[in-house]
């Protein structure tokens, strides 16, 4: 038996129900969002309503060494449906590894791609389909010198509660030592099959980084544009990852906890597509070229920051948070001041670096640290009016590590 047939048999029935969400606009069944334990045993079924004949699989390295990728190629074969793997793949993917993602793909002669892992690869498997429908290059596509679109099925795996990629309009890659991306509605999947169980064999420290993704995403979106639809995603999404995360980074197994974090992923990447990143992402960025930090750590890190940044426009909104950690084992903040402090005991709670310094920047970095912020990735929808100068401020607080 697999590992992840193992693992599967620890969800209880009430978890492998699915629960099936429609896309915004889309009515046909095969359009959506599953998320249960075991629905990645239905890739198959679904890449056979599709249309699909011959699959190509992007995916992590690591799941084809645990045996996490068996569920997906076993119902391919059932239902007839020819396969290849695609997997050298980066931790933060180049342009390069898109070429190669898209030349493997063309030299199989797929007619459909299915996306298996975390972020680079989900993000990888939406430029090979778009390269795969238009005959453009994948460099061309995600440097947006060519429009986006998309005919051949798209089908997502995540294997990490938080990137948040398997809903999203958006595909990010590295090139020329700047960070490029799509921005389309061709990035969202036919399909996004959210199982649990495909994220079990996560490391803690993985689980810790993409969970501090999934935070990101619903408070920066929620900053970023505040209205009651993006206001119920993040406070749910708060709830679930300040109750949840340190349960499934201290055991993987825990299929309660890791459930729960799927839909945190899920709710916190529909709130950031309604806002859009803030200064948090902004410094991950940088962190991930200059000092190669996984994008989830970096976010993670730099978001209690930003919110103390911006504490003057966006009190109410914090004040709406203390419910949700107060629910949690960290200190319940008693105002809306406290709630970054609160937040970034859930980066230290998970193991995760709470100062740049951690990651090896000196006091001196930080003015062109600052200026990168600035000149580079302005974040124009940021709440509070800043310029340089309250840049480098921020930057100062995530090296001390002091909130103020």
């Amino acid at each position: 038996m697999s590992k992840y047939f193992e693992l599967l048999e620890k969800a209880s029935e009430e978890l492998k129900k699915d629960a099936v969400l429609r896309f915004p606009g889309a009515c046909s069944e095969n359009k959506g969002i599953v998320i249960s334990c075991g629905c990645a045993t239905k890739a198959g079924d679904y890449a056979k309503k599709l249309g699909a004949t011959k699959v190509a699989i992007i995916a992590d390295k690591i799941i084809i060494q645990l045996g996490m990728l068996d569920p997906i190629t076993d119902s391919l074969d059932k239902q007839g449906i020819t396969h290849c793997c695609f997997c050298d793949i980066a931790p933060e993917p180049h342009t390069d590894d898109l070429l190669a993602a898209e030349k493997a793909a063309r030299g199989f002669g797929a007619d459909a791609v299915i996306g298996v892992g975390g972020g680079s690869s989900l993000d990888t498997a939406k430029v090979t389909a778009c390269a795969l429908s238009s005959g453009d290059n994948a460099v061309d596509i995600i440097t947006s010198k060519v429009p986006a679109v998309r005919t051949v099925p798209l089908i997502l795996l995540p294997t990490t509660s938080g990137t948040g990629s398997e809903v999203s309009p958006y595909a990010v890659a590295s090139h020329n030592g700047k960070k490029v991306f799509i921005s389309s509605p061709v990035a969202i999947p036919d399909i996004a099959l959210v199982d649990p169980v495909m994220t079990a064999t996560m490391p803690p420290k993985v689980t810790a980084f993409t969970g501090l993704d999934a935070l990101t995403h619903a408070v920066e979106g929620v900053c970023g544009c505040t209205n009651p639809f993006t206001k119920a995603l993040a406070v749910q999404a708060v709830e679930i990852v300040f109750g949840s995360l340190p349960a499934a980074v201290k055991d993987g197994s825990d299929m309660e906890a890791r459930t729960r974090m799927a839909y945190a992923s899920v709710l916190g990447m529909m709130a950031y597509t309604q806002g859009g990143g803030l200064y948090a992402h902004s410094a991950s960025y940088i962190l991930t070229l200059a000092k190669n930090a996984p994008h989830g750590l970096g976010c993670g890190l730099t978001l209690p920051y930003t919110l103390a940044m911006n504490m003057s426009e966006i009190k109410p909104l914090l004040e709406s948070f203390i419910p949700s950690i107060t629910q949690s084992g960290i200190a319940a903040p008693k105002s809306a001041e406290e709630v970054p402090a609160a937040f970034l005991e859930l980066v230290k709670v998970v193991g995760a670096p709470a100062t740049i310094a951690e990651l090896g920047y000196e006091e001196k970095d930080i003015p062109a640290f600052a200026h990168s912020l600035f000149a580079d990735y302005f974040r124009a929808k940021n709440p509070k009016t800043v310029d340089e100068a309250a840049l480098n401020e921020l930057v100062t607080m995530m090296y001390t590590g002091n909130i103020k």
